[in-house]
C-alpha cells in the first residue's frame, strides 16, 4: 500500500483503492484529526492523551493511546506515524493531506499578494486552493484543538474567496465571481465582506432588484444572530444601489451670485483632463454621434474632412472614457494637420490630444503636447485657452507654484466672454485656490464655474467642476459635498463617461478616509478602480487603488494594503505619471510585513498561522 491520503474538507476519511477507508469510532477519528491538525509537527503523548481521556490516570491513558497509534498505523501502513522523544507526529507529503495542501497553496499565495505580481497568475493560485475546499474541516469531531484549527482553516478560506472575488471585481469580471462567491456568502450568512462583495457584483450587473434583497436579508440575519446592524462598508454599497434605483435627488442649488466671485489672484485645478468640452443627451444620444461619425468617414475620400471627422469622433470617444481609440483618432487627425495644415486645425488637435493624455495620467507628454501647440502661435505667445489647460496639468502634478504662475497669465473672464472658457478658468482658479490652503475662495470659484457649466449645458466642464467644488466644500467640511459627489457620479454614468465616474468616486474614497470611514472609502474606490481601468485612465486607476492600500491599512489588512500599494505603482509607471516624493514614499513601504511561509514538512513545520494575514 502506498502513502495515503488523507482527507479532511466535506468528509473525513482516509482515501484508499478502490474505496475510501472510514475510520471506526470517536477515538480514531479524533486523534488523527489532532494529527493532522498539527501539521507535522511533534504533539506531546501528554497532550494526546489528556485529548482523549481527560481526567484519566496519566500511565492507564498513555497505554490505550499506544493502543489506538497501533490501530491507527494498520489503517495508515508503516511509517506514516512516527512516535519519538517529543511525542507523535503525521510524516506524509504535504499533499498527504487535503488540509496541508490548501494551507500551503491559499497560504503561500495570500502571503505573496502584498508584493504585487501577475494577477493572472494569482487568480489561478486562489482558484487552485478554493477547488480543495469541499465543506467544513474535520466534520463530527469535537473537540477544542479541532475547533480551533477548523475555525483557522474556515478563516483562511473565507479570506481566499474575498481575495479572489475582489480582484475580479477589480477587472471587470462581475458575473463570473457569483458562481463561486454566492455558495460562500450562503454558508456564512453572517460574513459582512462576503455580502458587500456579492452585492457589488449584482450593482454592477445592473440587478439592483437582487442587490436589494441581499441587503435585506443579511440585516436580518446580523440582527437575528449577533444583534447587530450592517457594518459601513455594507451600508456604503447599499447607498449605491438605492441611490442607482431612485436617481431622483434633485442637484443641490449652485447659488453664486456675482458679489460672490472670487478674487482673481490665483487658480488651479484638480480632476481629470481639462473638462473644456460641452455634451447633451443620453448614452444614446452618444451611440447615435458615433454611428453617425463612423459612417460619415465611412462614406468621405475628402483627406481634410477625414481628419475633421477623425477629430470630432476621437473628441467623442474620450468623453466616454475610450481612451485608446480616442488616441489612435486624434493622433491620425494630427498627422495629417502637421502636414497639410491648416495651423488653426492642427493647434486644435494638438491641444485636445493634451486633454487626452492628461485624462490617461501622462501628464509629461501633455506638457509636451502644448509647448508643440503653443510653437503654432505667432511669436510662441500662448493663448488663454493653452494656459487654463496647462493650469490644470500643472495642478495634477502638485505644482501649485507654477500653475499659480501660468494662470496668472491668462485673462480673467469677463461678463461677456465665452461661458465655457470663462467656466474653464474658473476651475482652475477653485483648484489652484485648493492648493494654496484658499478655501472659501476656492469654493466661490468653483460655484462660479459651475453656473457657467450649466448656462451652456457644458456637460463635461459640469462633471468635473462638480467634484472640484466637492472637494473644496470638503476642506471646511461642509456636508454638501457629498450631494456633490452622487450627483457627479449620476452624471458621468448619464453620459456614460467612465473618466468622470472614476474621478468623482476616488474623490468620494478620500473623502471617506478623511472622516475615518475606511470600510465606506473602499467601496467608493473600489468603483473609482474599475472604472478608471475600463477607460485606460491609469493616473486615475493608481489614484484609486492608492485610496484602496489606505483604506485597507486603516482596516489593518497589511496583505491588502501592500497588494494595491504595488498595483498603483504600477499603473503610475504605465504612462511615467510624476509622483511626488510623498507619494513615492508611501507607496513603496510598508512591503515587508509578510514573508512567505515554508512548505509544511516533517522536517520543516509551517507557522499556525500568518502573522496578520487574518486579522479583521
Amino acid at each position: 500500500m502506498g502513502q495515503p491520503t488523507i482527507t479532511v474538507f466535506g468528509r473525513f476519511e482516509i482515501a484508499a483503492v478502490p474505496r475510501p477507508l472510514h475510520l471506526a469510532g470517536g477515538l480514531q477519528r479524533m486523534l488523527l484529526a489532532l494529527l493532522a491538525g498539527s501539521q507535522g509537527r511533534w504533539l506531546p503523548g501528554s497532550v494526546l492523551a489528556e485529548a482523549l481521556w481527560p481526567g484519566a490516570p496519566p500511565g492507564a491513558a498513555m497505554s490505550r493511546l499506544h493502543v489506538h497509534v497501533h490501530r491507527l498505523r494498520t489503517r495508515l501502513g508503516p511509517g506514516a506515524v512516527e512516535a519519538g522523544p517529543d511525542g507523535y507526529r503525521l510524516r506524509l507529503d504535504a499533499d498527504g493531506v487535503d488540509a496541508w495542501r490548501f494551507d500551503q497553496i491559499a497560504g503561500g499565495t495570500l502571503a505573496a499578494h502584498a508584493d504585487g505580481g501577475d494577477e493572472v497568475a494569482l487568480l489561478q493560485r486562489l482558484d487552485e486552493a478554493a477547488a480543495c475546499w469541499r465543506g467544513d474541516p474535520y466534520p463530527g469531531v469535537d473537540h477544542p484543538l479541532v475547533d480551533a484549527e477548523r475555525h483557522r482553516l474556515t478563516e483562511l478560506y473565507l479570506l481566499v474567496e474575498e481575495t479572489r472575488a475582489q480582484h475580479r471585481l477589480d477587472r471587470g469580471e462581475h458575473r463570473e465571481l457569483l458562481e463561486h462567491l454566492i455558495p460562500a456568502a450562503c454558508a456564512h450568512p453572517t460574513r459582512e465582506r462576503l455580502h458587500t462583495l456579492w452585492m457589488t457584483a449584482l450593482y454592477r450587473c445592473g440587478d439592483h432588484a437582487q442587490a436589494l434583497q441581499v441587503y435585506t436579508n443579511s440585516r436580518a440575519v446580523l440582527d437575528a444572530e449577533l444583534g447587530l446592524t450592517p457594518g459601513p462598508a455594507l451600508e456604503a454599497v447599499h447607498a449605491l444601489v438605492v441611490d442607482a434605483v431612485e436617481g431622483t435627488e434633485p442637484e443641490p442649488a449652485v447659488n453664486p451670485t456675482p458679489s460672490a466671485a472670487p478674487s482673481t489672484g490665483s487658480g488651479s485645478a484638480s480632476g481629470s483632463g481639462s473638462g473644456s468640452g460641452s455634451g447633451s443627451g443620453s448614452d444614446s444620444v452618444s451611440d447615435r454621434q458615433e454611428g453617425q461619425l463612423r459612417e460619415q468617414l465611412s462614406r468621405t475620400e475628402c483627406a481634410d474632412q477625414r481628419a475633421q471627422l477623425r477629430r470630432e469622433l476621437g473628441m467623442l470617444l474620450g468623453s466616454a472614457g475610450r481612451m485608446q481609440e480616442s488616441l489612435e483618432l486624434l493622433f491620425q487627425a494630427e498627422a495629417r494637420y502637421r502636414l497639410h495644415g491648416p495651423l488653426r486645425a492642427h493647434r486644435a488637435v494638438l491641444l485636445q490630444l493634451s486633454m487626452e493624455m492628461s485624462k490617461v495620467g501622462d501628464l509629461r507628454r501633455a506638457l509636451r503636447l502644448l509647448d508643440e501647440a503653443q510653437q503654432t502661435y505667432p511669436g510662441g505667445r500662448s493663448s488663454d485657452r493653452l494656459r487654463i489647460v496647462r493650469t490644470t496639468v500643472l495642478t495634477h502634478m502638485k505644482d501649485a507654484a507654477g500653475a499659480d504662475a501660468e494662470l496668472a497669465q491668462a485673462s480673467t473672464p469677463g461678463r461677456h466672454d465665452d461661458p465655457v472658457l470663462a467656466g474653464m478658468w474658473w476651475r482652475a482658479h477653485c483648484i489652484v485656490a485648493r492648493l494654496r490652503g484658499r478655501h472659501d475662495d476656492a469654493v466661490a470659484a468653483g460655484r462660479l464655474a459651475l453656473r457657467l457649466a450649466q448656462q451652456v449645458n457644458a456637460s463635461a466642464l459640469e462633471g468635473v467642476v462638480m467634484v472640484d467644488l466637492a472637494c473644496a466644500l470638503r476642506d471646511i467640511g461642509q456636508p454638501e459635498a457629498h450631494r456633490w459627489y452622487r450627483a457627479a457620479v449620476r452624471l458621468g454614468h448619464q453620459y456614460g463617461r467612465a473618466p468622470l465616474i472614476a474621478l468623482a468616486e476616488g474623490a468620494t474614497a478620500k473623502a471617506a478616509l478623511l472622516d475615518g470611514d475606511p470600510a465606506r472609502a473602499t467601496v467608493h474606490a473600489r468603483e473609482a478602480l474599475r472604472h478608471a481601468r475600463q477607460a485606460g485612465a491609469w493616473g486615475l486607476a493608481g489614484r484609486a487603488s492608492g485610496r484602496l492600500a489606505d483604506a485597507a491599512e486603516a482596516l489593518g489588512e497589511t496583505m491588502r494594503a501592500g497588494w494595491y500599494r504595488q498595483e498603483s505603482l504600477s499603473q503610475y509607471r504605465r504612462v511615467d505619471y510624476p509622483l511626488t516624493e510623498h507619494q513615492q514614499r508611501r507607496l513603496t513601504a510598508g512591503n515587508t510585513a509578510l514573508r512567505r511561509p515554508h512548505r509544511p514538512t516533517p522536517e520543516q513545520p509551517s507557522p499556525q498561522n500568518l502573522p496578520g494575514m487574518l486579522a479583521r
